[in-house]
């Protein structure tokens, strides 16, 4: 199979913002399948299928959330993948929040977020996401934070896919 360019890149307006709304994570389910929807210019997932977890909302403060999709190849073994990386900020350390890390810690999982623009990415699509490190505390200064910075990393095949706003809203639940 050969590799072609389908299509060309432009910038466009200056409409679009960096950044994450909400975060919302849900338990891995091996059977959850989805529709790939597909266009002249992209693939997003357009429905769910299968057996579906719920997922809930995490919010987050404003510039907390961060995500990250890096590409990477091995030209050896002729093989390519994309690492997913999640951060985001849980304040107002809690028995409850530390009991919720703790879960965390021990899960594999898939998140959806909401980015500024108003656009959802699903991640961790086959392989997962797994908490691969953060920090809690009370902090040092009144304005340190207080609570908890989680790191969830993922490899893929491919890139994080978009979802609709219809898909994601069957999947969230609170």
């Amino acid at each position: 199979m050969s590799c072609n360019i389908l299509t060309s890149f432009t910038l466009g307006c200056r409409d679009n913002s960096g950044g994450i709304q909400e975060v919302y994570i849900g338990k891995y389910e091996k059977n959850q399948t989805y529709i790939l929807g597909t266009s002249s210019s992209i693939d997003q997932i357009t429905s769910f299928t299968g057996t579906t977890a719920s997922f809930f909302t995490f919010e987050q403060t404003l510039e907390a959330a961060e995500f990250t999709d890096v590409p990477s190849a091995n030209i050896e073994n002729h093989t390519s993948m994309f690492t997913q990386t999640l951060t985001i900020i849980l304040p107002k350390m809690t028995a409850e929040l530390n009991k919720l890390v703790r879960i965390l810690n021990q899960g594999k999982w898939r998140a959806i977020y909401l980015d500024k623009n108003g656009r959802y990415f699903y991640l961790g699509d086959k392989g997962g996401l797994t908490l691969t490190g953060g920090a809690g505390g009370a902090g040092k200064t009144m304005d340190s934070l207080n609570g908890y910075t989680l790191t969830f990393e993922g490899k893929e095949q491919s890139s994080a896919l978009q979802v609709t706003t219809a898909a994601a809203l069957s999947l969230i639940t609170a």
